[in-house]
């Protein structure tokens, strides 16, 4: 894992972008049956193991082609920590201003077409 090596400002996005993915799991996937439940748990347990982006990607590719299409807009979030990683160079993710985070939205804006945007 030594290529995917993250700052401080990085693993701490990352670690809200897996907080959010575990609150989204646990509190709007809908739950038929014992079952269900068991795999959600299991899920939930899968996404707090992630170590790295890709491994929450798949996971979330995984639980969108499962129905819980509410995984959709981690999308946009993920488009954003790739940008995050590769443009903006921050001591702590408090850092990150307002500005930052439009000219992100607004160079996504330029790049992709309004129909395929999902945020």
């Amino acid at each position: 894992m030594p290529h995917n090596k993250l700052t401080k400002s990085q693993r701490e996005l990352f670690c809200n972008l897996k907080a959010f993915l575990y609150t989204k799991a646990k509190n709007f996937t809908p739950i038929q049956d014992v079952k269900d439940m068991a795999l959600i748990l299991d899920t939930q347990d899968k996404i707090l193991k992630c170590h790295n982006i890709e491994q929450l990607k798949q996971l979330c590719h995984i639980l969108y082609n499962q129905g819980i299409k509410h995984t959709i807009m981690m999308q946009g979030l993920f488009l954003f920590f790739n940008y995050f990683k590769d443009n903006l160079k921050l001591r702590s993710f408090r850092m990150l201003s307002e500005e930052q985070v439009i000219n992100f939205l607004f160079e996504l804006a330029q790049n992709r077409k309004p129909s395929s945007m999902a945020l």
